[in-house]
């Protein structure tokens, strides 16, 4: 007597898989993902590295022990901490870096007070610039000046006066600019 090919054992193992892929498909159907790396930040170093390290293996064993969810949670924090202490002083020496060649002091370490002529020079530079840039664009138009607006009493600036200054700007940011705007103010 010959076996049923209907009921043969690869014949139902290829039906319960068509049956059990059809299932899957109609619950998760299968798709194209795409992974994208983001560069690292530029403050993460490996002190960042074995910090973000011990965080996930405190969470591992936190999650199989309660007993070491303090542990976790006291490693995370100080990982945090790191993170932003990194941060802000990747960005507080970074724009410290621009302010000096701006304002021409590649080398010479802010002092305290900044003369008048010094900060002429450096609108100067900083209009000549953007003439330069917008050279191709339409004239600029310019509005009559107030009567009685003389600035014929300016004296000197101290970094303590433009820190002030800046402080009390609002922390408005563009969603293209990566810096955090209030480490700006804090800088």
């Amino acid at each position: 007597m010959r076996p049923n090919p209907e009921t043969a054992p690869s014949a139902l193992a290829e039906l319960y898989d068509t049956k059990l892929l059809a299932i899957a498909d109609r619950l998760a159907a299968a798709r194209t993902v795409t992974v994208r790396r983001c560069p690292s930040d530029p403050w993460h170093d490996d002190e960042c590295c074995a910090a973000k390290k011990a965080v996930r293996i405190a969470e591992c064993t936190a999650r199989q022990s309660q007993s070491h969810m303090a542990q976790w949670k006291s490693l995370r924090r100080v990982c945090r901490a790191l993170r932003k202490q990194k941060s802000e002083t990747y960005w507080c020496d970074r724009v410290d870096s621009e302010c000096d060649a701006l304002l021409g002091r590649r080398d010479a370490p802010v002092t305290g007070e900044i003369d008048p002529s010094t900060l002429h020079e450096f609108f100067d530079r900083k209009v000549e610039a953007i003439r330069d840039a917008t050279s191709q664009g339409a004239s600029p138009s310019f509005l009559p000046v107030h009567t009685g607006c003389v600035l014929s009493q300016l004296g000197l600036v101290t970094v303590d006066d433009v820190v002030a200054a800046i402080r009390k700007l609002p922390d408005k940011q563009c969603s293209t600019d990566r810096r955090v705007s209030s480490l700006r103010t804090l800088c």
